[in-house]
């Protein structure tokens, strides 16, 4: 019996010990809290932040931006904690309730953090509209962990014209957690409404996390096609850079950036679920503050427009431009019809297209969008353009709204049914064109390139041709090892000479062994032997996740076959006396393909075996601590 008691307290000690660590790996601290059930001590108000009894989630007060009822026009005030320290921390996480009444899409709550005590402040979400009952809000934030001068903000902003109740909030929790299971932390301000250059983008993003950084990548779409990715370079501090190579002018990027962190279990994380970053490749023009004072009607016989100017000397294509529609309940649009004009002594004259339809894009649930209008298919009508011409749209029937800027810029005007005005205002319309020096004798629309495994397809597409012989392929191979890298040659295709409607071209690409970034230009030579060179593009190849060795093609062969095998990066960039040697039955070595470091990538040796009998041979990939081997059979 005492061997049985002996055994069942050994039993609920090591269960006690069991459960004792299940909670220590899984424990929650309570840093911060408050239900605001007796005062606003915890933190510091501004404008008409305080306490309210007209709504609360469990005791008998909540926080709120207007306690006396509806807030006020013009508004810009903040409620914000105290330091809160988690610097005893792995993870961290942020809790609270919350309701609201908001003009929708002019009226906002922005719920934002700081890491240095509220000198700066990252958002973490916005509220607007409506959601009239008690919602439970939940951030991850292990990517302040560690950091012992955290503070919260609520921060309230309102336009000049309607106004309604606000916000209400309650029990605000912080919880510090002894684990990392927290996602890296990405902060990042992508462009905003669609601006870009006509040059490479870099993107600069703030990524941190209590374990550190493993890796980082880019992942980038072009028109909606791809993924295309780029890694990043960790520049200073928590900053990484990544860059974008240049597109087409009137290419449509969109990207998101992914993090994996250095827990003994990664965890990852990406900017899906944030707002979308995208931006439109070209020379940004716009001439007014984006500031959102009112809304202009037009209807009937009115227009409007807008002087865009291309730069002095300079040549433009014309290749997107952008409308700020508005929507709300009671103002519905009709359709666009767009025009472009040119400068009829300093207002619109003739149109440079015919014009078209368009549909505005805003909507009751983001009422004041741009809407993006693609002139790329009109780039014959629309390149070469010098000095002033102007963009708008009249309005065949009913009604289309746009929102305005009170500044006037002096670059807007109106049609009254008989003569052009300047508007004493500024009409939200930008534009993106294609600048360049001299007009382009080829007009090369688009330049692009996918990535399939190893493969590298590229297309592009020309909209009209002068005179056009051919273009060169160019590559820059594997920068990551050497910056005095060569452009090299890798194809000719031959050109459409002369051609006012569009041509397509493409080339694929399946010399590239090596896993890094590569560049492709093409040269445009024309007849007379006069070139120019195209913007670059750059791609990224992955190299193999895993070392491989792949049966020989063909087998049996005679005398001649292909060996392909596969090398994957290590921690170093490079692998140590990679060796691929060929054995007879005997075991004897009777060649060496290999011996020698690679760099991550696909392989393809060639065989010969001219001067040996038929029979069974073998080869083997030596790596490391990897090794690998295949039966071959030569039939002469």
């Amino acid at each position: 019996m005492k061997t049985i008691n002996s055994n069942f307290d050994k039993l609920k000690l090591l269960t006690a010990f069991l459960l004792l660590t299940s909670f220590n790996i899984f424990a929650q601290t309570q840093v911060f809290t408050d239900n605001f059930n007796t005062d606003t001590a915890k933190w510091t108000l501004t404008g008409s932040w305080g306490l309210t009894t007209a709504s609360y989630k469990s005791s008998a007060k909540s926080l709120t931006d207007s306690p006396g009822g509806n807030y006020s026009n013009m508004q810009s005030n903040s409620a914000s904690s105290i330091n809160i320290d988690l610097s005893g921390y792995l993870g961290a996480e942020f809790n609270f309730w919350a309701k609201y009444n908001l003009e929708n899409a002019f009226d906002f709550v922005y719920v934002e953090i700081s890491k240095d005590g509220g000198a700066n402040y990252s958002k973490l979400k916005e509220f607007t509209g409506v959601s009239s009952t008690w919602q439970k809000y939940t951030f991850n934030i292990g990517g302040y962990a560690g950091l012992s001068n955290v503070k919260i903000r609520f921060r309230f902003s309102s336009d000049q014209y309607v106004v309604a109740d606000g916000i209400y909030i309650d029990d605000v929790e912080i919880l510090g957690l002894n684990t990392d299971n927290s996602a890296p932390l990405i902060v990042h301000n992508g462009p905003e409404f669609y601006e870009s250059t006509q040059n490479e983008q870099n993107v600069i993003a703030e990524i941190s996390d209590i374990s550190g950084i493993n890796s980082t990548i880019l992942y980038y779409n072009v028109d909606g096609i791809g993924p295309n990715s780029v890694a990043g370079t960790n520049t200073t501090g928590n900053n990484y850079s990544f860059t974008i190579p240049a597109q087409a002018p009137g290419s449509k990027i969109t990207y998101k950036i992914k993090a994996v962190d250095n827990a003994p279990i990664p965890n990852q994380s990406d900017t899906s679920a944030s707002q979308k970053y995208q931006y439109i490749s070209g020379k940004y023009l716009s001439y007014e503050n984006g500031i959102v004072d009112a809304v202009a009607t037009t209807t009937g016989s009115a227009a409007v427009a807008v002087k865009i100017s291309v730069g002095a000397n300079m040549y433009g294509k014309l290749v997107t431009v952008l409308i700020r529609n508005y929507r709300d309940t009671n103002l519905s649009n009709s359709n666009m019809l767009f025009h472009v004009w040119s400068n009829n002594n300093g207002v619109p004259g003739n149109d440079l297209i015919t014009p078209f339809t368009v549909v505005p894009e805003a909507t009751l649930d983001n009422p004041f969008p741009f809407t993006v209008i693609d002139l790329r298919n009109y780039s014959e009508q629309l390149h070469d353009l010098t000095g002033d011409f102007f963009v708008g749209y009249t309005v065949p029937s009913n009604s289309v709204y746009m929102v305005i800027s009170n500044t006037s810029n002096s670059r807007s005007y109106y049609f009254n049914g008989s003569s052009w005005n300047v508007f004493n205002g500024s009409y939200e319309m930008r534009a993106i064109i294609q600048e360049s020096s001299s007009p382009l004798p080829v007009e090369l629309t688009t330049f692009s390139a996918n990535v399939n495994e190893s493969k590298v397809m590229l297309n592009w597409e020309t909209a009209t041709e002068v005179n056009n012989y051919g273009f060169e392929v160019e590559r820059k191979e594997n920068l990551a090892a050497s910056s005095e890298a060569q452009w090299q040659k890798i194809a000719f295709i031959n050109g459409h000479g002369n051609s006012n409607s569009p041509k397509y071209y493409n080339y694929e690409d399946g010399s590239v062994n090596s896993a890094g970034k590569y560049l492709y230009r093409l040269k445009q030579i024309d007849i007379d032997g006069m070139y120019e060179y195209s913007e670059e593009i750059e791609v990224y190849i992955s190299g193999p996740e895993e070392f491989s060795l792949a049966q020989n093609y063909p087998n049996p062969f005679n005398p001649v076959t292909k060996i392909k095998f596969s090398v994957p990066q290590n921690e170093n960039g490079i692998t140590s006396n990679v060796k691929l040697l060929i054995f007879d039955v005997l075991g004897k070595e009777i060649a060496s393909l290999v011996n020698d470091k690679l760099v991550s990538g696909n392989y393809e040796m060639n065989f010969d075996g001219s001067n040996l009998p038929s029979g069974i041979y073998f080869y083997t990939l030596q790596v490391d601590r990897f090794s690998k081997t295949q039966k071959m059979i030569l039939m002469k």
